[in-house]
């Protein structure tokens, strides 16, 4: 589940050329909001998916997104501990057809030239949309491990994270004589969207959900409580402006979490997810969205975070 766990730009909207969106929210009327329309938690809960599922269309996106590793080493009596960032940047494109993803290609800046530290990504994977499971998940380990072994000898790889029992896609940690290597890819063998995935993760006896009106600020909110354990929970809020469309999620982990995975203890602080959304003559489309974590396991100390902002959106050519 740890690699599950990883703001502000233009979105565009194009049913033909592109054409910027404003991102203002309709001002607030005077009438008073009908409250009986917040005893049905589940029907504000069925219309909050349209954030984590993208529309009930077929939309095509362009935009930028940025990745970034910190690794974070400890202080000795030898000297202070640090930090070392590690950032991929790219522009991406890609369809998505009512929620999953069937096309989602990147084109990754290249690494400076002699930097001592290299991130090599794969496939990014966005909170919006859920890409297809691998056809094939033992073949998909079996060629991300024979790339490294070509590359790099058995005492150089200092970590191997893949398996076809995975569902968090492949990280791996490589040091030689040219520097460190980081290697990620953020496939899943789950057709599930990450939030959904986390979620199956935790494997809760049962949610809350609770709705409420704010009349200051004239939005509905909806917040949702998956336990973790006896004491804390996930929690995730939904914003419906004047009761209407939903246009913001915000997902809080504990500020600390630790679990076992294959054997391994983890550890993960500050963990969050963001998503923004506009709503246009499409429907309800993606805007912007982040998430972050501080990961612990092996004795290393790892931080993510994961930008995407979409750009352009567009409804997928007619027959194509």
């Amino acid at each position: 589940m740890w690699s599950s766990l990883m703001f502000l730009a233009t979105v565009a909207v194009d049913a033909g050329p592109a054409a910027p969106l404003s991102g203002a929210v309709a001002p607030a009327t005077p009438e008073t909001f009908d409250l009986t329309r917040l005893d049905d938690p589940g029907a504000w809960h069925a219309q909050s998916r349209v954030l984590v599922e993208g529309p009930d269309a077929c939309i095509e996106v362009r935009g930028q997104v940025r990745l970034q590793f910190t690794l974070y080493s400890a202080g000795s009596i030898w000297g202070a501990g640090g930090r070392q960032d590690i950032v991929a940047q790219g522009r991406f494109e890609g369809r998505l057809d009512h929620g999953t993803w069937t096309r989602l290609d990147t084109t990754w800046a290249p690494t400076p030239a002699g930097a001592e530290i290299t991130l090599e990504v794969g496939r990014f994977r966005p909170i919006v949309g859920k890409l297809p499971a691998r056809e094939d998940r033992e073949a998909a380990a079996a060629a991300f491990r024979e790339d490294l072994e070509e590359r790099f000898s058995e005492d150089e790889l200092r970590i191997e994270e893949e398996g076809p029992d995975s569902d968090d896609g492949s990280f791996a940690v490589a040091k030689d004589e040219h520097g460190l290597h980081l290697f990620f890819d953020g496939g899943s063998n789950e057709a599930l969207g990450m939030l959904d995935e986390i979620i199956e993760d935790i494997e809760p006896d049962g949610t809350s959900t609770y709705v409420t009106w704010d009349d200051a600020t004239r939005v509905v909110e909806l917040t949702e409580a998956v336990p973790l354990d006896g004491k804390e929970s996930l929690s995730i809020m939904v914003h419906f402006p004047e009761g209407e469309d939903p246009t913001r999620l915000d997902a809080t982990f504990p500020k600390r979490l630790r679990f076992s995975e294959d054997g391994m203890r983890v550890n993960v602080r500050d963990a969050q997810l963001h998503l923004r959304s506009k709503t246009t003559d499409l429907g309800i489309v993606p805007g912007v969205e982040g998430m972050s974590a501080v990961v612990g396991f092996l004795g290393f100390t790892l931080g993510v975070d994961q930008r995407v902002a979409y750009q352009q959106v567009r409804a997928c050519p007619a027959g194509g």
